[in-house]
């Protein structure tokens, strides 16, 4: 018996772990595409990387590494508790896999507004799918989610509206670096934290069949 569950035990981690992974991936995949909408604009803490990389240098990806650090002393000081470095991986993951999509997909940036519009929506969908299946592995958040998620739990209000509020604060910032701010922006920035409560209730579906026992954490829904 206890054979058996430890059996169960190692699937459903597995399981975890390949939504995790793959989660990422995939999100990473939507921020680059929307970056080859560069007149739209694209997501608010997508656009301040983007934008420090120009006005500073250093690749998207590190800045992305460089930002998580900051948003993982925010949730510190906002949750009163030590730093939770291991949050650190997440953004590794996603930073050197958008350098990794950058490098592949750069050769596609268009200035055809049919192209742009069409780059900008798929983007956005894929982006929240992998956001969704990475939070639903219920493993490591990202920092900016983890700040998203104290944030919820602080306030008692829901994911998709703290999530607005932390992007509407990265636009500010993003403005600052003079990032690719436009009317995708603003739509990404609005609609990314309810399309993401959206997908996360059939991606735990989907993820309690290949072998997950609970459901997301409830301030998720």
């Amino acid at each position: 018996m206890n054979m058996i569950k430890e059996i169960r035990n190692i699937e459903n981690l597995f399981a975890r772990v390949c939504f995790y992974i793959v989660g990422l991936i995939i999100m990473s995949l939507g921020i680059v595409t929307t970056y080859l909408a560069p007149k739209l604009g694209t997501g608010a803490f997508d656009a301040l990387n983007y934008g420090m990389t120009e006005t500073l240098g250093l690749t998207v990806g590190r800045w992305v590494l460089i930002n998580g650090a900051i948003f993982i002393l925010l949730n510190s000081l906002v949750e009163r508790k030590f730093p939770k470095i291991h949050t650190v991986v997440t953004v590794m993951i996603i930073g050197h896999f958008i350098d990794f999509w950058l490098d592949r997909l750069a050769p596609f940036v268009t200035d055809q507004l049919m192209w742009q519009v069409i780059f900008l929506a798929v983007g956005l969908l894929i982006l929240t799918i992998g956001a969704a299946a990475y939070i639903a592995a219920d493993l490591i958040a990202s920092p900016i989610d983890l700040l998203t998620l104290t944030m919820v739990k602080k306030s008692g209000k829901s994911f998709g509206l703290m999530k607005t509020i932390v992007e509407v604060a990265c636009l500010l910032l993003a403005l600052l670096f003079s990032g690719p701010i436009g009317v995708g922006t603003l739509v990404i920035t609005v609609v990314i934290g309810p399309l993401i409560q959206v997908f996360l209730r059939p991606m735990n579906k989907l993820l309690v069949k290949f072998g997950k026992d609970k459901n997301v954490t409830d301030v998720m829904r």
